[in-house]
């Protein structure tokens, strides 16, 4: 996909990838909405989303992941939908861009949450309309 400079959304839902790595995206400075949903991905590296500066729209739905590093999500200043319901988080050891005053609707359901505690997560998170934690 590094060659399709100018693409807008990319939808690669209901397929059977276990791994989605950096090269994959890095090139698409345009890149909006990018769908991973209804995979088996359990790792994501921690710089993948770093170049997806136009990133608005982002799901990670319906995998295997359990956990993210802290800096994962850090540089999507753009990010208004951030799907992560029907995978396997404990915890929210993650961050989101402190000064992020965009992002409007983050689903978390149906995760294995077992405690929420005064994470850096919710301190960040600030303009948000809707956050889903059902189902935990």
């Amino acid at each position: 996909f590094h060659t399709l400079f100018s693409l807008k959304s990319l939808n690669l839902d209901d397929n059977c990838l276990f791994r989605f790595e950096l090269n994959l995206v890095s090139k698409l400075d345009f890149l909006n909405d990018l769908k991973l949903g209804n995979n088996v991905l359990k790792n994501l590296d921690e710089n993948l989303f770093d170049q997806l500066k136009s990133l608005s729209i982002l799901f990670l739905n319906s995998n295997r992941i359990r956990k993210f590093k802290l800096n994962t999500f850090l540089n999507l200043k753009n990010m208004l939908y951030l799907d992560l319901s029907d995978n396997c988080l404990q915890d929210l050891n993650f961050t989101l861009d402190p000064i992020n005053g965009t992002i409007k609707h983050l689903n978390l359901m149906n995760n294995k949450f077992v405690i929420f505690n005064d994470s850096l997560f919710f301190r960040n998170v600030r303009f948000v309309d809707l956050i889903d934690l059902s189902s935990n």
